[in-house]
């Protein structure tokens, strides 16, 4: 389960006003009518609904209004759109946590984000994503997939399973053995165990095999 977007947010669309906080928000995700009178008042709406969640909990796949009390600006809502911040129409540096009061669902009455149930991907739908290179590289993977609710190591080893060639069964190595594709003697013996095969089973077989 996750957040998904309701309404897409468009900071070339957000209001630039001063101390007009909450139409510049609204505007942003494409609200041209207001609801509530003031930051305030759309938070506390929020609150008493329960679509006011805490500040740890902000979705990074999505863009919520995140209201917040500072010691310059009181009942201030900005928006956080994939872990950017802006506020009345300019990107900000991330607030102080312990000025936030939370982020909300709605912004200025209307649905901005709902919570769905995810069609998750199998396991090995995600490794053939993963080796397409659809999910990154090295920590930055590991971290995607793990905040999408997959488990790393697990995605990794059937990753590692897709790559690596699947092994020759040791008739089919003494078959080629016999067609000279191996070489002979030392050679032949030294380039077996190389590959991972036991060059005394490989032998045995082709032994057998000539016999025929």
């Amino acid at each position: 389960m996750s957040w998904q977007q309701v309404l897409p947010f468009n900071i070339k669309k957000m209001g630039t006003k001063p101390d007009w906080c909450l139409q510049n928000a609204r505007l942003g995700f494409g609200i041209t009518s207001g609801t509530y009178p003031s930051a305030k008042a759309d938070m506390e709406a929020q609150l008493k609904n329960k679509t006011l969640h805490s500040f740890n909990t902000i979705p990074i796949n999505c863009a919520v209004p995140v209201y917040l009390d500072t010691t310059s600006r009181y009942e201030h809502v900005e928006v956080c759109d994939h872990g950017v911040w802006y506020s009345d129409g300019h990107k900000v540096n991330a607030p102080n946590a312990k000025y936030v009061f939370g982020w909300g669902e709605f912004c200025d009455g209307k649905r901005v984000v709902k919570w769905v149930e995810d069609s998750k991907k199998s396991n090995e739908q995600i490794a053939k994503e993963v080796i397409a290179g659809a999910w990154g590289n090295g920590a930055e993977r590991k971290k995607r997939l793990t905040n999408a609710g997959y488990d790393y190591n697990a995605i990794q080893q059937i990753v590692n399973q897709m790559v690596t060639p699947k092994k020759k069964t040791n008739e089919q190595i003494a078959k080629e053995v016999i067609k000279g594709l191996w070489g002979n003697g030392k050679d032949r013996k030294k380039r077996l165990e190389q590959a991972g095969y036991n060059y005394n089973t490989i032998q045995s077989i082709v032994n057998r095999l000539l016999s025929k």
